[in-house]
């Protein structure tokens, strides 16, 4: 058998293989008790219905825009499913090697740093532990809690009974 006559007979195959993982666009999203996806892997080619697997105790809403990986198991394209979602326009960037942050569009996060700190930042406040320090942080104002003390700082200090 001559090479073009073997290409030809594995064509089927390959184009089979070679579309069974696909990066795509997210394009639309309806959340019914689980996450399907509209994807867009080509400009104008949309695949709809494509169940989104997440991770066990991770829950999120995928905004359209977003990126995922298609994948047809056992290469059958009547149950496509999206085995990764990520979204560039809202993931943090420069972390350490190590570090683990929750995030969403709105910059709110909840960062794990690999230094073992924990920073909790929504809506301008900030919630950090380090060590045996906790530091909460509004503007300029700030509460710290150490083993010795607490210290306040802050234009105006109000007690109610």
């Amino acid at each position: 058998m001559n090479g073009n006559l073997l290409a030809r007979a594995l064509k089927p195959l390959r184009d089979r293989l070679v579309s069974m993982v696909a990066r795509a666009v997210v394009r639309a999203v309806r959340q019914d008790g689980l996450e399907v996806l509209q994807l867009e892997t080509s400009p104008g080619v949309l695949s709809g219905a494509v169940e989104r697997f997440g991770h066990y105790g991770l829950a999120s809403a995928t905004l359209p825009g977003a990126e995922a990986i298609r994948v047809y198991v056992l290469g059958g394209s009547d149950h496509p499913i999206a085995i990764a979602v990520d979204d560039r326009r809202y993931r943090p960037a420069n972390l350490a090697a190590g570090d683990v942050t929750l995030y969403n569009q709105h910059g709110d996060r909840v960062h794990l740093k690999a230094s073992r700190e924990l920073a909790v930042t929504v809506d301008g406040a900030t919630v950090t532990v380090k060590g045996s320090e906790i530091k909460l942080a509004v503007g300029s104002a700030s509460i710290t809690l150490t083993p010795s003390a607490i210290a306040i700082k802050a234009p105006a200090i109000n007690l109610d009974p």
